[in-house]
């Protein structure tokens, strides 16, 4: 089964502290993840720390300056891109993925498709997520907190 295989199935049965402990470990688990596993797990930990009630950043933060230094500032700016698109249009970035599984693309194939999601999604979401920001430490406006 393949690592998006893997992550696919996490997201869709378990609770979140569930799912980020198991694609934490998934993650973990791979000497050299991908931008867009990297970018999950940071989703899921941003969501967490916004139903948290923490600012967005809180934990994430040190986990982003970790990769940085470990994966490269590329990866990680990818995976943070990823992470983006996730928090705002998440069922669109499981199509792309489950498009992914069904075409069962070889790994060349789908590190071209990541590097060309990552620059589609940068500007965007860079604006959607000025848009989706909150104010204090957290937010109870639904509309503006996509973890809610």
């Amino acid at each position: 089964m393949s690592m998006h295989e893997k992550i696919r199935k996490e997201l869709e049965s378990s609770s979140l502290e569930d799912t980020l402990t198991r694609i934490e470990s998934l993650v973990e688990s791979t000497s050299k993840p991908r931008p867009i596993h990297l970018g999950i797990l940071l989703a899921l930990s941003i969501a967490k720390e916004m139903r948290d009630g923490q600012t967005p950043g809180t934990e994430t933060s040190k986990l982003v300056a970790t990769w940085s230094e470990t994966h490269g500032a590329d990866i990680v700016d990818e995976a943070v891109l990823f992470a983006r698109h996730f928090l705002l249009k998440p069922q669109e970035l499981m199509e792309q993925i489950a498009g992914k599984l069904e075409n069962d693309r070889s790994e060349s194939e789908q590190d071209d498709d990541d590097d060309e999601l990552a620059e589609r999604y940068s500007a965007e979401d860079e604006a959607q997520l000025e848009e989706h920001q909150c104010s204090g430490d957290h937010c109870d406006d639904p509309s503006k907190n996509p973890a809610k």
